[in-house]
C-alpha cells in the first residue's frame, strides 16, 4: 500500500474501468469513514456499499489505527510517555 495524491480525472478513469473497490476518508476524529458517492462533471461516481459500511481496505485501516491508538500494536513515534 502507498499514499499519493490522486486527481479526480484519475479517480473517474479508475472507476470507469471497474478498478475502484471502495472509497473512504481518514481523519483524526472520524478515523476512517466510508464515501458512498462523489459528484463529478454532472454525474455521480457511486461506490460499492458494504454491509458493515467499510469495505475490506477501509476496515483494515480502521483496525490498524485503533489497534495503535489502544496500544494493541506498537508503532514507533505514535506517542510519548508523559511523567
Amino acid at each position: 500500500m502507498h499514499e499519493r495524491p490522486l486527481t479526480m480525472n484519475e479517480i473517474a478513469s479508475l472507476f470507469d474501468q471497474g478498478k475502484v473497490l471502495e472509497a473512504f476518508g481518514v481523519g483524526t476524529a472520524v478515523i476512517v469513514a466510508p464515501v458512498g458517492r462523489i459528484g463529478w462533471r454532472g454525474s455521480d461516481l457511486v461506490f460499492p456499499v458494504y454491509k458493515e459500511a467499510l469495505g475490506p481496505i477501509g476496515k483494515g485501516m480502521w483496525t490498524m489505527i485503533t489497534d495503535i491508538q489502544t496500544g494493541k500494536v506498537e508503532f514507533d513515534g505514535w506517542s510519548v510517555v508523559c511523567s
